[in-house]
């Protein structure tokens, strides 16, 4: 026999296959078209599968009775109660974390207007997966639905956040599989940039998982996921060479200091 928590972690552990199982079939180059096309593709329909296991889930649990269309839109936090509340939420608190980053924009050491440098790079179908479906298919899976299934697992709520963040994390793994494959870098150069990204990866699953849990919506979170892969990782280095490096410096740790403090502010305040 099986434990409870073992079926959990095992479903937990599907629900991370099946939504990167596409990334690794579909090999190839990440930004090649052909490519960004079939995987695109292939999350959409993932991700539309899963969103339905707490609904699954739901119904097994009420006797057989289906859950209305409002209920289970209310389970996935997809109502419109509280959706600009949610997102200027989500907006705002990524700006706060943003806080050194945003002075340094703000300086004048990167272009004031239009979109950063690295987002001005990339073709139709990159904006597309990295500021469309990728935020809304991620806060959908790995929010929305993993969190609510969790929950109705019987999982605490810091514990549900933390397997969330863990899965969170490993579905991001295939970058240093695609940077070792097809971007020519060295297993160690792949693993520093991979771990880089993993403690990004981890704050901001912290980030999205505190509004989802404030708002109940999955607006605040897509909101955040947009405003971070719009933003990129903080240009540390160069803010540091900076002539007001001790400004920004300052900036940046009062930035951090705020949201960790609002990160754990909504926790306690609206823990479900």
């Amino acid at each position: 026999m099986t434990s409870p928590g073992l079926h959990t972690a095992l479903a937990g552990c599907a629900y991370l296959v099946v939504y990167v199982l596409p990334l690794y079939v579909v090999r190839g180059p990440r930004d090649s078209p052909p490519v960004i096309k079939a995987r695109l593709a292939a999350t959409a329909i993932t991700s539309a599968l899963l969103t339905w296991v707490p609904i699954i889930l739901a119904f097994s649990q009420s006797n057989g009775r289906l859950p209305r269309a409002s209920e289970a839109a209310a389970l996935l936090g997809l109502t419109a109660h509280g959706f600009w509340s949610s997102v200027a939420q989500g907006l705002g608190l990524t700006a706060l974390l943003f806080a050194g980053p945003l002075a340094y924009r703000a300086l004048g050491a990167v272009p004031a207007h239009g979109p950063p440098r690295h987002v001005s790079r990339r073709s139709a179908l990159q904006v597309l997966r990295d500021l469309c479906l990728a935020p809304l298919s991620e806060e959908l899976v790995f929010r929305a639905s993993l969190l609510a299934f969790l929950r109705q697992r019987g999982l605490g709520a810091a514990a549900a956040v933390a397997a969330s963040l863990a899965l969170f994390a490993a579905a991001h793994v295939h970058h240093l599989v695609d940077r070792v494959w097809h971007g020519g870098h060295s297993v160690r150069v792949a693993l520093r940039a991979a771990a880089l990204q993993a403690a990004y990866t981890a704050a901001f699953g912290l980030h999205a998982a505190a509004l989802w849990t404030a708002g109940r919506s999955v607006a605040g979170p897509v909101a955040a996921h947009l405003a971070c892969n719009l933003a990129g990782l903080p240009p540390l280095g160069a803010m540091l060479r900076h002539r007001q490096a001790p400004l920004l410096l300052l900036l940046t740790v009062m930035g951090v200091a705020g949201w960790a403090r609002s990160i754990a502010w909504l926790f306690r305040r609206h823990a479900w």
